[in-house]
């Protein structure tokens, strides 16, 4: 996937022909459009999907201090303000400080990897209903979402950094 820098909050740095991503130290001077986020350090990719099944595979280091999100969401989501998930059109695991989260509602799920993941796969199955997190690494099923939540929507992947 490439990520879209018309949606990147202005911190953000994408880098590798929109390959990566990082936070920076400063606000870029970049155009407010309505794509944009600015308030969550978010950025999605710009390859969407309606139908069918596919997966990609994120590299999120091994830095256990880190802080980021990762995940799919609606195209139609909100960029301003404040975002919640899912409520908001977001099925994300999220990780601060060596630990793991399924952002559920009304309260988020704790997960447990047997190992810690340095790779996550995300497999998207429109078929099933489905989005399913593994730990790319040893192939250890780390949470499933139902579609649901997101469903007639075209959904694209997900970032917070």
């Amino acid at each position: 996937i490439t990520l879209d820098e018309d949606t990147a909050h202005p911190q953000l740095i994408l880098e590798a022909g929109g390959k990566t991503v990082r936070r920076g130290d400063t606000r870029q001077p970049m155009a407010d459009n309505p794509e944009r986020y600015d308030t969550y350090h978010c950025v999605l990719a710009q390859e969407g999907f309606v139908s069918g099944r596919c997966f990609w595979e994120v590299d999120v280091g091994t830095d256990e201090r880190g802080v980021w999100a990762m995940g799919v969401a609606k195209d139609t989501m909100k960029r301003k303000g404040w975002i919640n998930a899912p409520q908001d059109g977001i099925l994300a695991l999220f990780h601060c400080g060596g630990k793991y989260w399924a952002l559920t509602n009304p309260d988020h799920t704790a997960l447990a990897p047997g190992q810690l993941p340095r790779n996550i796969r995300v497999y998207l199955d429109f078929g099933e209903q489905k989005v399913a997190f593994l730990n790319a690494d040893n192939k250890e099923l780390l949470y499933i979402f139902p579609l649901a939540p997101l469903s007639g929507e075209r959904i694209r992947p997900w970032f917070r950094v």
